[in-house]
């Protein structure tokens, strides 16, 4: 039996070395490593007010998105009403924007919002969403006037002819 030379021993073992290190690195690879992943900077909500009121304009923003992706934003309100009109858009230098007037007949709850962009995973948030102030309803039961006692003393001029509206009010 031959002898193998040193020298192919060597390079043969560089070979399996370097084929197990190429090995390692594809199966604990990140995931962004593969194709059509996520961008290294996930998309995510830059423009996102703490709260909103209905009846009043709210706008809400996407960053990081892919080089000409297309982004859309659906937002529903509890479980009966979605908002309408959010047409998708282009995402210029990476950002996405859109701008709505809430309802003014929303009840006050947390609405939903979800955004997503090609090439991108969808992404959710909540917004609070308030009711405007709403005037109380009142009713006038009697209008009418009344006298002030008569005061102890001669009648004055100012005494005399003074009369006052009463109105009695309820609030439903």
């Amino acid at each position: 039996m031959e002898a193998i030379p040193r020298d192919a021993t060597k390079r043969c073992r560089a070979a399996v070395s370097a084929a197990a290190a190429v090995l390692a690195v594809l199966t604990l690879a990140p995931s962004s490593l593969e194709a059509g992943a996520p961008a290294a900077s996930p998309l995510h909500f830059s423009r996102l007010p703490g709260r909103a009121v209905a009846g009043e304009s709210v706008t809400v923003a996407v960053a990081h998105a892919r080089a000409g992706a297309t982004c859309s934003l659906d937002v529903g309100y509890g479980k009966k009403s979605t908002q309408g009109g959010l047409t998708s858009r282009p995402a210029v230098n990476g950002t996405a924007t859109w701008t709505w007037t809430i309802p003014a007949t929303v009840e006050a709850d947390r609405a939903s919002l979800v955004a997503g962009c090609t090439g991108s995973k969808r992404i959710t948030t909540k917004l609070l969403v308030v009711g405007s102030l709403i005037p109380p309803r009142m009713s006038v039961l009697k209008d009418g006037f009344s006298v002030p006692r008569a005061p102890v003393g001669p009648p004055t001029s100012a005494t005399a002819s003074s009369s006052r509206t009463n109105r009695r009010t309820q609030t439903r």
